[in-house]
């Protein structure tokens, strides 16, 4: 026994100085603030969210691009694949066979591509007309992100707090007896073209950064990201964008719970040298406590 937990040490230092084992270094990920700190606020700010820049893509296939580019695709891929089998097989009347049938059929499959192409691609009229509807119903995002604020928070902070307009100064807020101000920016939404350049995904991303009033300190600053499935411009666009809202929506509800639980919540749940448990990421409901609860699993 004490020979094999020696040479275990042995390994575990090894592997330490190689980089493989990293040491305790403390907790891990988002740090949020100390238990004391949190109980120091008596009365926070939550100013914004702010309008956030927009830019939407145009760079996709029309239909007319989108066949002759799914065409070229399907027929090469046929063409190529049927040719690589030829040689693979090494018999040259197999290898003329076969790619005398790749050199026929090619053309009926690129056709078939070039319909699927033309059929999924949005003609560019369809791009600039529902990007103008995307871009009119995101103006209301920071709408949305501020109702899934005051949704999660009104459940789950565990300190008084106000929302205030974008835009109220410090000197303001400390009149009205804030000492600290959540800040909650929306950078940007952007629309990406996806790998087939015949739908679009969209990104937010936000900055949130907790702030004293008296000391002007920021003591904590995160940045989100948020990302939507892919379609096509039109299906976004389609009933006054609801399937976009829908989603932005669902993603706002989500950051909004690890917001409360990075910077507020998991402090008091922390264990040393591990990550906390997020109500958010294992949808477990509310956080009514600080008592830890230890659950193992069997493992193999």
């Amino acid at each position: 026994m004490t020979i094999c937990r020696v040479s275990l040490l042995l390994v575990t230092a090894l592997l330490s100085l190689t980089g493989c084992v990293a040491p305790a270094t403390g907790p891990v990920g988002p740090t949020g603030i100390s238990n004391g700190v949190r109980d120091q606020i008596g009365r926070m700010a939550i100013r914004g969210p702010t309008p956030p820049s927009i830019t939407l893509t145009t760079e996709l296939d029309s239909k007319g691009q989108a066949a002759g580019r799914t065409a070229k695709d399907a027929g090469l891929g046929w063409l190529g694949g049927t040719l690589q089998a030829a040689g693979e097989s090494g018999v040259p009347f197999a290898a003329t066979l076969i790619a005398s049938f790749g050199i026929i059929t090619a053309p009926v499959v690129a056709a078939g591509g070039a319909i699927y192409g033309a059929a999924a691609a949005d003609s560019t009229e369809a791009v600039e007309t529902g990007n103008a509807m995307i871009r009119q119903r995101l103006e209301f995002a920071p709408a949305h992100l501020q109702h899934a604020l005051e949704s999660t928070f009104a459940d789950t902070l565990p300190v008084t707090y106000v929302f205030v307009p974008d835009g109220t100064s410090g000197e303001a807020l400390r009149a009205r007896d804030f000492d600290s101000v959540l800040d909650v920016q929306m950078d940007a939404i952007t629309s990406q073209p996806g790998e087939d350049r015949l739908g679009v995904a969209f990104e937010a991303t936000q900055t949130i950064s907790l702030t004293d009033l008296d000391s002007n300190q920021t003591l904590v600053s995160r940045r989100y990201y948020a990302q939507t499935s892919q379609k096509n411009v039109s299906t976004w666009a389609a009933a006054d964008a609801q399937a976009l809202q829908s989603e932005l929506s669902a993603s706002f509800t989500e950051m909004s719970a690890e917001i409360a639980d990075e910077f507020f919540l998991a402090p008091a749940i922390r264990v040393e040298g591990l990550e906390p448990v997020s109500r958010s990421r294992f949808r477990i409901g509310k956080i009514s406590g600080t008592m830890p609860l230890f659950v193992w699993s069997a493992l193999d």
